[in-house]
């Protein structure tokens, strides 16, 4: 996260430092994901993706 704040200043004091507190094997499952996501989708995809899980959420809690 600190690596991904030097390259990108806007991020500074912006991305979570808790990650840590996921067991090493969450991660590498979670890396593992990511990995696999085609980064040639058009547009937004991280927009729509929070979009749609801020969608299901909402509905969840009414």
């Amino acid at each position: 996260m600190r690596a991904i704040e030097q390259e990108d200043p806007d991020l500074k004091d912006v991305l979570p430092k808790t990650y840590n507190r996921l067991e090493n094997a969450t991660l590498v499952e979670l890396l593992k994901l990511m990995g696999s996501i085609f980064m040639d989708i058009e547009g937004d995809a991280f927009g729509r993706i929070y979009k749609y899980f801020l969608g299901k959420f909402a509905m969840t809690e009414g």
